[in-house]
């Protein structure tokens, strides 16, 4: 096996990859996935319902994927530090700011800022990074730095509940605000280049003598341009998959509604969050080998076994067990789609199309999370719940196999 880079460069490498898993960290494992631990006591603090002390999530997620269209089409290797850089200051002093909040109009405003500063400092910067300095265990990669998101919020969500049971919520907005600097210091700090070659350096590739006709080639994959159609099948894509991913936080409901604890709830979505680090990193080897489209696949199988384990309704194991396993729905969208809009339409198109995408993942999260609860309100059973990620899934899988008869049309 012969490595085309030397040990500095491959420590370099690594330092990459640590500075983008500090990114997702702070920008959705803190700010988002461990948000929720502290709607109950501030929205009583307040004395509002949860649901409106939340809104600001909403703003938050809109206004980055809104002004993401406009940040992607400007970055570039002389910008790219000090978009993170203002990203990381507004989004970590608006944290900061939560602490000294006492009307939930405030959050909304607050809201507003978290959105445009992770707009600067996240929008397509990690996936973009990736692709220009990996071309070895692009996918691995991917799935690992994505895994991050979960691996924070598994982690800071018990930290931030004991602390404002402990402290109080203001205390802990302010360490949550400070963890957003520490996340991002070695981004902020370590100089390097928003592509290789802008440095000199080549990115990172293994080449192997024999290289074993590996079961899945990149050399082979054609790229093709984005038009109306796969714009419209991708933009319906990014919705349905940010939206299947907003069922697990009715879990601890869907528990209780079946007599189980509310401990137990809580566990199913901890459970959940555990598979959604495992199956990231699992979809990222796997597309690596065999390409994005089957992982997709693969993992909608898992994720169909695990609805089904959920639906058994025999016992807590089965439940968590069934938890676990539908954490696969992750993979799908952080993972799975990402690699299928670099592979089916290049580097150079996924920067003009993720924006676009990211804006309807967000309304897509926007809408499902409620649409969820208000079918379980309007049936009082989370079974029809089940069914509509079924049939998403099913929506998903039709309109990638068109993108990709497309191509293959193409290619005649």
């Amino acid at each position: 096996m012969k490595k085309t880079m030397d040990k500095n460069s491959n420590l370099k490498y690594l330092i990459i990859i640590l500075a983008l898993c500090g990114i997702a960290a702070s920008s959705t494992g803190v700010t988002f996935n461990s948000a929720g631990v502290f709607y109950g006591p501030v929205s009583e603090a307040l004395n509002v319902k949860q649901g409106t002390f939340s809104f600001y999530q909403t703003l938050a997620s809109f206004t980055s994927a809104i002004l993401t269209i406009y940040t992607a089409r400007k970055v570039n290797n002389q910008n790219f530090k000090k978009y993170i850089l203002f990203g990381t200051v507004l989004t970590g002093l608006a944290t900061c700011a939560m602490a000294f909040c006492t009307q939930v109009f405030q959050f909304y405003v607050i809201g507003i800022l978290l959105g445009i500063g992770k707009a600067y400092y996240v929008g397509v910067l990690i996936n973009v990074v990736i692709n220009n300095w990996f071309i070895s265990y692009h996918g691995l990669i991917t799935g690992f730095v994505m895994a991050f998101t979960g691996i924070a919020g598994t982690i800071c969500s018990p930290i931030f509940s004991s602390m404002i049971e402990a402290v109080g919520w203001n205390y802990a907005y302010l360490i949550m605000g400070i963890s957003i600097f520490a996340l991002n210091s070695i981004a902020i700090i370590y100089p390097f280049s928003l592509a290789p070659q802008d440095e000199g350096s080549m990115p990172y590739l293994i080449v192997e003598k024999e290289d074993k006709q590996q079961l899945y080639k990149k050399s082979e994959v054609k790229i093709i341009h984005c038009d109306k159609i796969m714009l419209i099948c991708l933009v319906v894509i990014g919705c349905l998959t940010a939206g299947n991913t907003t069922l697990p936080q009715h879990f601890p409901s869907y528990l209780v509604s079946l007599g189980h604890s509310a401990q137990v709830g809580a566990l199913a979505v901890s459970m959940c969050l555990v598979g959604n680090i495992v199956f990231k990193l699992i979809a990222g080897v796997l597309a690596d080998m065999f390409g994005p489209l089957k992982v997709i696949v693969f993992m909608m199988v898992i994720n169909f076994i695990s609805i089904a384990m959920m639906l058994s309704k025999i016992n807590v194991a089965v439940l968590l067990s069934g938890a676990f396993l539908f954490g696969s729905i992750y993979a799908v969208s952080a993972v799975g789609v990402t690699l299928v809009i670099k592979e089916r339409f290049g580097l150079e198109q996924y920067k003009q199309i993720v924006p676009v995408t990211s804006l309807f993942s967000s309304t897509g999260l926007a809408l499902f999370i409620s649409l969820f609860g208000y079918v379980y309100d309007f049936t009082k059973s989370f079974t029809f719940d089940f069914v509509i990620v079924i049939v998403f899934q099913i929506v998903i899988l039709t309109l990638l196999i068109v993108i990709y008869q497309k191509k293959e049309r193409k290619e005649v």
